[in-house]
């Protein structure tokens, strides 16, 4: 459970570092709709990806950081994703991700799963326009 809440931490940590990064919009009237542009910017900015890209290296790079940035270091579970994350060179198969879930979920879970890509429907039936995964 705490490495759950700290992949949530680290991640909003990041994305107040980002948005303090970023100009502020000149219709500030509403802080709702400026914080969801920002969170949507964030977002984009997470899952940029090249053609070539085996993985999406912004994402896989937060995430390996938000792993190698947990502060409980004895944790059996810590332990073993560090070991799994070591043994695959950045950018390659499995990602960062996949292996996040399967130590968190379980094996099955990352197999089973059916995401898409693209618009994140977890139950995806159909293959996605955008990037043809199902």
């Amino acid at each position: 459970m705490s490495l759950k809440l700290w992949f949530i931490l680290f991640s909003v940590r990041e994305l107040l570092k980002f948005i303090d990064k970023q100009t502020p919009p000149t219709d500030a009237n509403n802080p709702a709709t400026i914080l969801t542009k920002f969170c949507k910017l964030f977002a984009r900015h997470l899952l940029q990806m090249q053609p070539v890209d085996a993985v999406r290296p912004i994402e896989e790079k937060h995430l390996r950081t938000s792993v190698q940035s947990f502060p409980y270091k004895q944790s059996l579970l810590y332990q073993t994703l560090m070991k799994s994350l070591k043994g695959i060179e950045f950018g390659q198969l499995p990602s960062a991700y996949n292996l996040i879930c399967e130590s968190l979920f379980g094996h099955r879970y990352v197999k089973t799963g059916l995401f898409c890509w693209t618009c994140g429907v977890a139950t995806a039936r159909k293959r996605c326009n955008g990037c043809k995964v199902g």
